[in-house]
């Protein structure tokens, strides 16, 4: 096979690699890029040493496959990936998604690319590949633009500045989700205490620790209190998150070996708790009536 079947046979895997690992097949997802990482350093054997930039392209590119075949730091991969997709989304002017995921045409129009700095290291570089349809974007809007509101995001997500958030996300809905989603990837301390992203070529990093978490969760609880009727009794539960239903409006959580289930899931997005299933969380909710719960808002507890 010549360099370029190889590369683009490569390529196809990557995007199947990626879209298992959307859907959280963890097993397949790492096949895939394993077989996609051997292809690339056959297309890297194929090239004459005279194609310099070609062959450091597609050295750069053999690395990073091999490195997601064999070190994923999967929860928070997942997380900053569907944060990249929302931030297309939103800069795009597609309405606020709910349920699902991106669109095929999207996910294969710009792929987000995440290197870790070292091995098992919470610290990424994040970049977005260009279009490979040159029209997807109708607005004038450059990948670098992209992965730089991203951090602009994600920083002004982390700290106790509302208004800055508001004036980079005025859409609410899209505003609580980007909240929701660096909550998911801010540390708690129990396993790590601060996660870095930097743009390709930036020198400072934008960083959450377990004191943005708290910041976040300020930000989220104003809303909610906002919304909130003085005779509401809150309650905390924490326990194993065991399903989710965002369609008929109910999660069930294990409660020291109790399963309760909670309704009115309200504007919860699936992307910000699917992930959460099977995991250790906390979940704030309203009794509404003796056995009835009705939810207020959710995060990982690990």
């Amino acid at each position: 096979m010549t360099w370029v079947e190889l590369h683009s046979e490569s390529e196809r895997l990557a995007i199947e690699a990626q879209l298992a690992l959307n859907a959280r097949a963890v097993s397949r997802a790492t096949e895939l890029y394993k077989r996609a990482a051997e292809l690339e350093q056959k297309a890297l054997d194929q090239l004459d040493v005279s194609k310099t930039r070609t062959r450091g392209i597609t050295a750069v590119s053999a690395v990073a496959l091999w490195f997601k075949a064999g070190d994923l730091i999967v929860d928070k991969v997942q997380t900053i990936q569907s944060m990249f997709y929302r931030t297309i989304e939103f800069v795009s002017g597609v309405s606020h998604r709910r349920v699902g995921r991106p669109t095929k045409e999207l996910q294969e129009a710009c792929r987000p690319w995440l290197f870790q700095s070292a091995p098992g290291s919470y610290q990424f570089s994040v970049a977005i590949q260009k279009p490979a349809q040159l029209d997807f974007f109708k607005q004038d809007i450059e990948p670098e633009r992209i992965a730089r509101h991203f951090l602009e995001i994600v920083s002004a997500s982390s700290g106790d500045n509302a208004v800055e958030l508001e004036r980079l996300v005025p859409d609410e809905n899209y505003r609580s989700t980007f909240l929701k989603l660096a909550r998911n990837l801010s540390p708690t301390g129990k396993t790590f205490d601060r996660i870095e992203f930097r743009a390709s070529g930036e020198a400072h990093p934008v960083t959450l620790s377990v004191e943005s978490r708290g910041c976040i969760n300020q930000q989220l609880r104003k809303k909610s209190t906002i919304c909130s009727t003085a005779d509401e009794v809150r309650e905390e539960l924490r326990g194993i998150l065991r399903a989710v239903h965002l369609d008929k409006d109910w999660l069930y959580i294990l409660v020291d070996g109790v399963p309760k289930q909670i309704f009115g899931l309200q504007e919860a997005v699936d992307d910000v708790i699917g992930p959460m299933v099977n995991r250790s969380v906390i979940v704030q909710a309203v009794r509404v009536a003796q056995n009835k719960l009705r939810f207020v808002d959710i995060e990982l507890a690990e």
